[in-house]
């Protein structure tokens, strides 16, 4: 190969190492990107920001904050990104980073001393081999609403091993205590699942 040809070579090896990196860095976040964070709610209650999509730099931070209506109680953040989900302390008020879109639903539920709509809702408990669950207050049916203590006592030998819950109540987040409260919101259906010591 002669000196024109090799140089002919190398300029194309240079340009097109050029464009690569050119693609490379396009293709990564810069501090030009927009993300998007969509605020939602469930329950009775608002947000700061408000409800919708909201437009940030990338890598902003942004404060948000749950605002509870008379009579409901903030139980916890729900944020997702991508196929990720992923539930928050009960801070009413946070910093999260925008490094990508993300959706961010505050839950509220009743309290004890709050009103309800007026509408019921049931509650199913299905017997279980190693034990028994009560409920208290033990009705037929709830408003909507109404949190409910269930408690698991399990036969000699036996032990709770978890709770299932359906649909999942977000605010409970251990099912493994033999006592946990539940909020009707919904129909829901319960079952303790019991084990050998």
């Amino acid at each position: 190969m002669d000196k024109v040809s090799r140089r002919i070579s190398f300029s194309i090896f240079v340009v097109v190492a050029l464009a690569l990196m050119v693609m490379l860095f396009a293709c990564g976040p810069s501090s030009d990107d927009k993300y998007t964070l969509t605020m939602k709610v469930e329950g009775n209650g608002s947000v700061k920001p408000d409800k919708g999509e909201h437009e940030y730099d990338f890598n902003q931070l942004v404060t948000i904050e749950a605002l509870p209506d008379d009579g409901a109680e903030f139980i916890g953040w729900k944020v997702e990104k991508g196929i990720t989900t992923t539930y928050l302390d009960k801070k009413t008020k946070k910093n999260i980073n925008m490094d990508c879109d993300k959706t961010v639903t505050a839950l509220f539920k009743k309290g004890s001393g709050g009103t309800t709509t007026g509408e019921k809702v049931t509650l199913t408990i299905v017997e279980s081999d190693g034990g028994t669950v009560k409920a208290n207050p033990q009705q037929e049916k709830y408003d909507k609403g109404t949190t409910v203590t269930l408690t698991a006592t399990p036969n000699e030998g036996k032990k709770l091993k978890t709770w299932e819950i359906t649909p999942n109540d977000p605010s409970v987040t251990d099912l493994t205590k033999t006592s946990i409260t539940i909020t009707m919101d919904c129909d829901r259906t319960v079952k303790a699942i019991f084990e050998d010591e």
